[in-house]
């Protein structure tokens, strides 16, 4: 067992079940951190332990086939929390008052999330509703990545985002509700293939970072016209723009990137960028 500092402190990443050494070492450096992963060994199995730990200030879990992660309840010091698992574990985030990032496999009965007012970095996988209204409760919330989720639609999110990524939302037809987040500087989708048009970007003036990929056919690159600040602008895999009017990229004073799929409808090339 190896001890590093991490962002909060002394750091340990298990390789190993948990034991009496383990916990003796933990008390030893005030450990502030704690990973425990199957990847790198970690045996899967009870996690009281963890009501030995109250100071940990940050905890990851990864480990898809754990039965059950209600001892992490006993961490009222998190600060940080990671639960990549597969179990049903209700999640009560008014346990973890100090909770500024977190990142988990959804699950029923973590509603309390959202009314949690100190997140700013959040990560969601398989979130099931169909617009993000529930997360306009989170008024610290600057960061937010959601994966293979239900949503339809924009609606919903909290202005003071600053990056979005949405990756695999396969539902997502529409950006209706995005051009309220006007201090967004990033916005990723990735895997929308329902999506036609991104007309509600051209008021993100502050958008310096645009992924659109595989997301089949959209309209048209125009909305990107006036956005000055952009740097990147990356259209690969499936996405085709219809309309093959490139023209609006080269309108981009401080375009530094830029990636596609060349297509023989499209007004350029890669090499006139």
């Amino acid at each position: 067992m190896v001890v590093k500092e991490g962002d909060y402190g002394p750091r340990l990443e298990l390789s190993t079940g948990w034991s009496d050494r383990a916990c003796k070492l933990a008390l030893q450096v005030h450990l502030k951190e704690l990973e425990l992963n199957y990847a790198k060994g970690w045996k899967r199995g009870d996690l009281s332990f963890l009501s030995k730990l109250p100071d940990i200030e940050s905890l990851e879990i990864i480990e898809w086939n754990l039965d059950s992660v209600s001892s992490i309840h006993s961490l009222p010091n998190l600060r940080r929390l990671q639960v990549s698992t597969y179990c049903k574990t209700p999640i009560d985030f008014a346990a973890f008052p100090k909770l500024e990032s977190c990142s988990i496999e959804w699950r029923p009965g973590c509603d309390s999330l959202f009314a949690h007012r100190r997140i700013h970095t959040l990560f969601l996988n398989r979130y099931p509703g169909k617009d993000f209204q529930n997360f306009s409760r989170m008024p610290n919330l600057r960061a937010l990545q959601v994966c293979s989720a239900g949503v339809e639609s924009c609606m919903g999110l909290p202005s003071t985002l600053h990056s979005l990524v949405l990756g695999a939302c396969r539902k997502l037809s529409s950006l209706n509700g995005l051009d309220a987040l006007q201090d967004l500087g990033k916005l990723e989708i990735d895997g929308s293939r329902k999506l036609a048009g991104i007309r509600e970007i051209a008021s993100l003036r502050g958008l310096r970072v645009l992924h659109l990929l595989d997301c089949g056919n959209i309209q048209s690159l125009a909305p990107v016209s006036d956005l000055s600040q952009l740097e990147t602008v990356l259209f690969y895999g499936t996405t085709n723009i219809v309309d093959g009017d490139l023209l609006p990229l080269q309108k981009l004073p401080n375009l530094a990137k830029t990636a596609f799929q060349e297509r023989s409808h499209y007004s350029h090339k890669l090499a006139d960028f």
